[in-house]
């Protein structure tokens, strides 16, 4: 590993950027800062194969209390942290060292983050990217069911009575680790996939987001299998960090539409993350009415370009056109979507 140090940011305090591979302090500054699988060392493993990857540090005195991934693509720098959040004045020095560690670096990109309101001394351009529905979770499940609406309620009771009575077989069974086999994560995301393409959309999984996700869920993985007889008929695959869960996939078999098989899943894995003293449920992207039901709060999360000058904005022209028509899209769709949930939850009257 090479360090760089760049001038000191302040009394006590100094930043400096590493290049892999990291030293285990840095690895492990990443999991105590953020708690976020979106900001592990983990999932930035083989993310950009032939790009270097970097690590922006600041520490004050021995104690490390920001670390930002990047890689270098040409003139551009691209954070790796993802779904996470940034005061507006961290994220401006860390723009001011990168452009004056690196001079050929004239714009810098965070793909989705927070930053609130706050102003940035750069020229820059900010728009909606994605959210994270987000439980905050009691510390017992009893108290969590207590939260949940009378609709709610009402529907996990009879979806389950319904299960134990059809299928009494069915079993429901957690995995830490990789104690669950990449053939098993294979099967829930197929299902995943299969759900999808009959809602006539485009599953986005991949063969390298697989292998991302069995390699994240070996190191973090808390994984609910349901299983019929032997064979997977649903389940969620979670991650853990600290206190924080997050959930990337969630699945049932679409032949078992009518026993809402997943959502009961999504609701037991909840339950088993309070257990292990969860303290957040993240069900991720997706305005979905059962994540709202489940007690989720919307969290918006921006991607953020910013530029070394209005010369280098003006160079980069072509991204400048791109990313203002993607905030506009992006902003059309929140708005049909929002329109969508309102007018179906009128017409089926709010129920759980």
């Amino acid at each position: 590993m090479k360090l760089e140090m760049l001038a000191p940011a302040g009394e006590g305090r100094r930043s400096w950027i590493a290049r892999a591979p990291f030293s285990p302090d840095i690895q492990h500054a990443l999991e105590r800062i953020f708690e976020n699988v979106f900001c592990s060392a983990a999932r930035f493993a083989d993310a950009n194969p032939g790009e270097a990857a970097h690590a922006y540090v600041v520490a004050v005195e021995d104690d490390i209390r920001l670390v930002i991934m990047f890689t270098k693509q040409g003139t551009a720098v691209k954070v790796l942290n993802e779904i996470f959040s940034l005061s507006g004045e961290d994220l401006a020095c860390f723009a001011r060292d990168v452009f004056q560690y690196f001079k050929d670096v004239d714009l810098v990109y965070l793909p989705a983050v927070s930053i609130g309101d706050t102003g940035l001394p750069y020229p820059f351009q900010r728009f909606n990217a994605t959210e994270d529905l987000v439980a905050p979770l009691p510390e017992t499940a009893e108290h969590y069911w207590s939260m949940l609406s009378r609709n709610t309620k009402e529907s996990i009771r009879r979806y389950r009575k319904r299960i134990a009575q059809q299928f009494p077989e069915i079993k429901f069974d957690f995995y830490e680790g990789d104690r669950v086999s990449l053939a098993q994560i294979r099967s829930i995301v197929d299902l995943s996939s299969a759900r999808i393409e009959l809602k006539r959309e485009t599953p986005n999984h991949s063969e390298q987001s697989i292998a991302q996700l069995a390699r994240l869920v070996g190191r973090y993985g808390v994984t609910l299998i349901a299983s019929l007889h032997g064979k997977i008929c649903g389940g969620v695959i979670c991650t853990r960090i600290g206190g924080n869960f997050f959930m990337h996939v969630i699945a049932h078999d679409p032949a078992l539409d009518a026993l809402r098989l997943g959502k009961v899943c999504c609701y037991l894995s909840i339950c088993d993350a309070i257990g292990r003293g969860g303290r957040e449920y993240h069900m991720l992207s997706g305005q979905y009415d059962y994540k709202f039901r489940f007690m989720g709060q919307q969290r918006d999360y921006d991607r953020i370009t910013l530029y070394r000058s209005y010369r280098s904005m003006l160079a980069h022209w072509p991204r400048y056109v791109l990313n203002g028509v993607r905030g506009e899209g992006r902003m059309i769709k929140k708005i049909i979507k929002t329109w969508r949930r309102k007018w179906s939850r009128l017409q089926t009257g709010g129920a759980g």
